[in-house]
Order: structure tokens, then sequence, then C-alpha cells
């Protein structure tokens, strides 16, 4: 389990985070593994953001999309925030 080999992890990367297609972000690492996470402050954590049923059109619409780019740039700076 994580609390039994966090003491050996330098990076941890989630990949609990979904962006659809207009940049909304949807996920969450529970409070849990946030709990544990901050107490062993030398793990490095790098959420991995995906799109479920990946879809290169589709991503690729979205990131060239500047309403989209913002809006899920602001949802990764408050998810960071937290």
């Amino acid at each position: 389990t994580l609390e039994q080999y966090i003491t050996r992890i330098n990076v941890f990367a989630p990949q609990v985070y979904k962006v659809s297609q207009d940049g909304t972000l949807t996920g969450k690492i529970s409070d849990k593994v946030t709990a544990l996470l901050a107490k062993n402050p030398q793990v490095k954590v790098m959420p991995l953001v995906f799109q479920e049923g990946f879809d290169s059109d589709i991503m690729h619409n979205m990131l060239a999309s500047p309403n989209a780019q913002e809006k899920l740039i602001a949802a990764l700076i408050a998810e960071a925030n937290l």
C-alpha cells in the first residue's frame, strides 16, 4: 500500500484528473492520500491529467481552443491551491 512504501517514493503521479473537450477538469486525490502526502513533504506530487477513451482529434481541438485552455488552466491552479 501507499502507506507502507511512502518513505521509498520520490514522485507520486496519480492519474485521477480527467479533462473533457471543453476543458472541464474532474477528479480528486482522496483526502486520505492528501493527508499522507502532507506528512511526507519529501514526496513530489505530479498529478496526471487524462482524456477518457483518448481521441487525438478531441484532444487537439481542446488544446487548440483558447477558452478550453483557460478553463483547464484555471481549474488546475484552483486544484493546486487546495
